[in-house]
């Protein structure tokens, strides 16, 4: 009886673990979505394709913001208003390169020793930038 009911409890622990992602798989994830649209907007050949990039990217980011820290949360949506405006300033291929450099460095610069979530958010963007490209 002790040995049945001893695999019951592993299997629905095992079950259970395999259920959902944690928050740092769900960052991950998220990230790299945003990446791969990041890409799509560097590379976007009309205004249609930049407004469905920055579309993707919104809902994406809207997903996985309650994963993430409040400060990390406005530093991201900061750098986020700092791409747009300098993708809007940028008027040659150049400029729009160094907007997403800036970008990519302040994502860099947000990498922490403890916490974990953004970290693998920013892994998933980096990921998912090259991969595309």
């Amino acid at each position: 009886m002790r040995r049945a009911l001893a695999a019951v409890v592993v299997v629905v622990a095992l079950a259970a673990a395999g259920c959902g992602e944690s928050p740092e798989d769900e960052a991950h994830d998220a990230g790299k979505n945003i990446g791969e649209e990041l890409y799509s907007l560097r590379t976007a050949t009309d205004a249609g394709q930049a407004q469905e990039a920055v579309a993707d990217i919104r809902k994406e980011f809207a997903d996985v913001k309650q994963d993430l820290s409040p400060d990390a949360q406005q530093r991201v949506s900061g750098i986020a208003e700092d791409l747009e405006n300098g993708l809007k300033d940028a008027t040659t291929p150049a400029e729009r390169s160094q907007a997403f450099a800036n970008a990519f460095a302040q994502l860099q610069a947000l990498r922490s020793d403890t916490d974990s979530v953004i970290n693998q958010f920013i892994a998933g963007i980096q990921e998912g930038y090259s991969s595309a490209s």
